[in-house]
């Protein structure tokens, strides 16, 4: 089951006033342009979170917009152009509002006014795209949220990385059989993925823990290739595709170094592909254990996360340490 944190804070009445001026807007659209509307802003409410009771109020406010939309006859269409770019003009400033909205509760809201409900899938295990609160997840792992509008997730024992969009989830890669194959989103295969990162908004990198690999999606050409580490279970610091890892479970990418740094949780160790293409060991001295100090004799205990904090340190999860470095 995954979960996003939803904001009630003072916002509330922003968003009814908006709501309120693409009323007035829509008024005078034509009847498509305003149950389109409709759908797609009862959708997104759905998406931040049916359960929450302060949704009330705006999908009443909705259901009061249908009533008035579905009484306005069909315009006459003197020009198909004219109609289209307004279709469009409107859907972008809709999708805007959603923007706006799904960054202020995920982003701007203060911990004190945070509830957490369930965003998407159900308590059974299994495996099925639809909206997000009839869709089917098993075991996902690290999420990642791309320009506040689509989340990618780690769907690890379904073999699969899920998107939701829109209300909507889908498949972005993977097969749902396990095993190992690069090519095309919808013929690739995974293996326990855990761990997602972006390098950029095209580029979603993952660890696929049980092919001991680091992979990436390209979002634009929806294809998946292997970005280090040959399928072989152990450790070796070579070229990229000639390097063994055990088992990495978290990935990350440095912006200031254009390096991609994975937790590599079976070697107890922290590792750096760089942007030439080397893997080379950051920190850990690969026995299992608890030491800070030296990078070279720092011992972790299965880290399984990490992530870039500031002045270019990195963040990991100590697994069995219980801890966080």
């Amino acid at each position: 089951m995954t979960s996003v944190i939803i904001s009630k804070n003072n916002s509330n009445n922003l968003r009814r006033q908006k709501l309120k001026e693409k009323k007035e807007e829509f008024e005078t659209k034509y009847k498509n342009i305003a149950k389109w509307a409709i759908e797609a802003t009862k959708q997104r409410w759905i998406t931040l979170g049916s359960q929450i009771k302060e949704l009330d109020e705006e999908l009443k406010l909705l259901q009061e917009l249908e009533e008035t939309f579905l009484k306005i006859e069909p315009l006459q269409i003197e020009n198909k152009a004219n109609i289209s770019n307004e279709l469009n003009k409107i859907k972008i400033e809709l999708e805007q509002i959603y923007k706006e909205i799904f960054k202020e509760a995920i982003i701007d809201a203060k911990l004190e006014h945070f509830y957490i409900c369930n965003f998407a899938g159900n308590e059974r295990p299994s495996f099925k795209d639809e909206n997000c609160l009839i869709a089917s997840f098993n075991s996902p792992n690290q999420i990642i949220i791309n320009n506040f509008e689509t989340i990618y997730v780690a769907d690890t024992n379904n073999h699969r990385i899920r998107k939701i969009c829109q209300g909507q989830v889908t498949t972005l890669a993977g097969t749902g059989k396990p095993g190992f194959t690069d090519g095309k989103v919808n013929e690739a295969q995974f293996f326990h993925p855990i761990g997602l990162a972006l390098q950029n908004e095209n580029i979603l990198l993952i660890a696929d823990k049980d092919n001991h690999r680091i992979r990436k999606i390209d979002l634009e050409t929806n294809l998946v290739s292997t970005l280090a580490g040959c399928g072989t279970r152990g450790f070796s610091n070579e070229s990229a595709l000639q390097s063994w890892f055990n088992e990495p479970c978290g990935v990350c990418f440095d912006t200031t170094t254009q390096s991609i740094l994975v937790a590599d949780t079976g070697n107890n160790r922290i590792r750096r592909i760089s942007a030439q293409g080397q893997v080379t060991t950051l920190a850990g001295a690969g026995i299992s254990g608890f030491a800070d100090g030296n990078i070279a004799t720092a011992q972790f205990s299965k880290p399984t996360s990490i992530s870039i904090v500031t002045n270019n340190n990195s963040n990991n999860s100590n697994n069995s340490n219980n801890s966080n470095n």
